[in-house]
């Protein structure tokens, strides 16, 4: 009888532990990309969609680059979990930087750089182009496990001139 209850206490202990795990990824994927989708909404405010243009051709020379930059930066540190923020312009050819924050990790591109899609964007391609919000996107390619979220940035006629990304690291739930 005992070792049928000290079995019966380690298959439920084990069972326990496993579905407290679970619950602690599913909670935390859900809020990293509640505060990607967050960080990305509250960066589309502080983005010019009238300067789009030249921050993409001329750079960090165009009058009031730098202290979008620096609010882009407040926004990402303010961010838990946010680990890439950056703004590029949807082209049929790839993903063109307006802005692009560096982290302790990796370099910055800079104003106009340009970068192919990467795999997991590609069943949502259609929505980008055509200027629409896509959910959040889990993938695992050039800046590791990340959710990505993504807000459309608006001009004055409503039309998509550039996309707020905002990449929540999940490498520290493989670890």
């Amino acid at each position: 009888m005992t070792r049928m209850l000290v079995l019966a206490s380690v298959i439920l202990t084990l069972a326990m532990s496993w579905i407290s795990i679970q619950l602690h990824f599913i909670n935390t994927k859900r809020e990293y990309t509640d505060n990607a989708k967050n960080a990305s909404k509250l960066a589309a405010k502080v983005i010019d969609p009238d300067k789009i243009e030249d921050f993409i051709r001329i750079g960090k020379s165009v009058p009031g680059y730098k202290e979008t930059e620096d609010m882009l930066y407040a926004i990402r540190e303010s961010s838990t979990g946010v680990s890439y923020l950056y703004v590029v312009r949807i082209e049929k050819d790839g993903c063109y930087f307006a802005f692009d924050l560096e982290t302790p990790d990796t370099d910055a591109y800079m104003p106009g750089d340009r970068i192919d899609f990467e795999d997991a964007f590609e069943p949502y391609l259609p929505a980008l182009f055509a200027g629409e919000e896509i959910p959040a996107i889990e993938s695992n390619d050039i800046s590791g496990w990340v959710l990505t979220s993504y807000t459309p940035v608006k001009n004055a006629e409503g039309k998509t001139v550039c996309y707020v990304g905002a990449d929540a690291s999940m490498k520290y739930l493989s670890d």
